[in-house]
Order: C-alpha cells, then sequence, then structure tokens
C-alpha cells in the first residue's frame, strides 16, 4: 500500500484547489474530522485538462454553463460519506452494477439490495477528483480489512498466551501443576483454587 503523495482536486462551494496528499490518508482525515464528502473518478487526461482550469479559476462546474465545455465527466462518482455517519459508501461507477461496500471501523461489507445505488453531490459536501480507480479503492480497503483482522487475530493470540502465564505462574504459586491441555478441571471459588474430582 502506497503512501505517495499525489494530486487529488477539491471541490467545495465555490471553489476548487489541488490538494497534494495521499488519496487514502485525505479520506481517512476528512472521515476523522466528519467532513461529508463525496469522490469521483477522472481519467489522467481529464484531470490534467481540470489542473488547467482550476490553475485558471474557471473549474467547468462552478461557472455559468454557457461560458465553458467541461472536458471531464463530473458524475463518475464512485464513494460518500455523510456528516455523522459511522460508514462510508464504495460503488462502482459503473451505472450498471448492482449492490456496493460499506466500509465501517468493522471492515468491509457488501451490500446487494438488488437495486442500483445512485451516489449524488448534495449542498455543502466537499467533491474529490482522483484518478483513482474504482478496482484500486476497493482493494486498498479489502486489503486493510485482511490486515486489520490479522491484527485482531494476533493481539487475541497474545492475549490467550498472557492469560495462559499467568494461570501458570498463579497455580505453580498454589503448588498445584496446571494442566494446558484441560484447563477446565480448574475452578475458582471463594478466594482459592480447587480441583474438580
Amino acid at each position: 500500500m502506497s503512501r505517495y503523495l499525489e494530486r487529488l482536486i477539491e471541490v467545495n462551494d465555490s471553489q476548487s484547489n489541488i490538494v497534494r496528499m495521499n488519496f487514502f490518508d485525505y479520506i481517512f482525515l476528512l472521515c476523522e474530522d466528519n467532513i461529508p464528502f463525496v469522490v469521483c473518478n477522472v481519467t489522467n487526461e481529464e484531470f490534467i485538462e481540470m489542473q488547467k482550469q482550476v490553475s485558471e479559476n474557471k473549474l467547468y462546474e462552478l461557472q455559468p454553463r454557457l461560458e465553458n465545455k467541461g472536458k471531464y465527466n463530473q458524475f463518475r462518482y464512485m464513494m460518500s460519506f455523510e456528516h455523522d455517519a459511522k460508514e462510508f459508501v464504495i460503488k462502482d461507477y459503473n451505472e450498471e452494477e448492482i449492490g456496493y461496500y460499506v466500509f465501517t471501523d468493522g471492515g468491509l461489507e457488501y451490500i446487494n439490495t438488488g437495486e442500483i445505488l445512485h451516489i449524488s453531490k448534495n449542498s455543502n459536501v466537499r467533491k474529490i477528483y482522483t484518478t483513482r480507480t474504482y478496482k484500486e479503492v476497493i482493494n486498498y480497503y479489502k486489503i486493510l480489512k485482511k490486515i486489520k483482522d490479522a491484527s485482531i487475530a494476533r493481539t487475541v493470540t497474545e492475549i490467550d498466551k498472557q492469560v495462559t502465564s499467568l494461570k501458570k505462574a498463579k497455580y505453580s504459586l498454589l503448588g498445584i501443576e496446571y494442566d494446558l491441555l484441560h484447563p477446565e478441571q480448574y475452578e475458582e471459588g471463594y478466594g482459592r483454587v480447587l480441583k474438580k474430582q
């Protein structure tokens, strides 16, 4: 998972600017700060055109429609996060795709309602343009979930080892040999250890 800096274009209210930051770090910060957003994919060619428009303060979607030709697709939505939400949605910008992913603290979950989910921009929502594709984004969060699951499994294993070690030490102090293969034969009662008969 690369952490290189990249260029993103952010549209907020009537302003647009170029953000130089890793895409996934930026998404994390927006979620942490509870800032609603939508993310749109653009091609490299579209992004170059958009950069030019931003530098001239003439981004198509912020101009009167008759003044400027867009030269980019502003409706290829693939992510959204709402204010006070505990999750964000990741959806393929292919409108024929039914189902979408939801990313929460618990990880990535696929939802299939049988209907097409349409992501759109509401007012006062930040709009981020990136050349990252849906596949790149979904693969990143799938890998992140695997890493998190592996980390949880390692933590549980370490806790189990520590608990077992503490039990062994406790029974050793009481002069009882703790049987690791049959821990169920021990129980606690009134501050002393009783061995079941």
